[in-house]
């Protein structure tokens, strides 16, 4: 939420020629997510678009090992990003 107003988050998938998955602005890390979209195909790109779309990508990272991480420019250098 947003100043207490809540905002749903939505994650886009892509799936590539190759059949690989891009995850473009990742929600929250599930098992079971991992699993259904790995059904699908292997995860191989974590996209975080913008500021707003950071959130997660941490928990995806630890658990996806091998994928490429993609970021908007500058984004480790926000003051949130580094708390966090």
């Amino acid at each position: 939420s947003v100043m207490g107003i809540p905002v749903p988050v939505r994650m886009t998938v892509i799936q590539l020629g190759n059949g690989g998955l891009l995850l473009h602005s990742p929600t929250r890390f599930a098992f079971e997510l991992r699993k259904q979209l790995e059904q699908i195909g292997p995860i191989v790109h974590l996209v975080a678009p913008n500021s707003a779309h950071w959130t997660f990508l941490k928990e995806w990272q630890n658990h996806v090992q091998g994928a490429s991480t993609w970021a908007a420019p500058v984004l480790r250098h926000r003051a949130q990003v580094r708390r966090a």
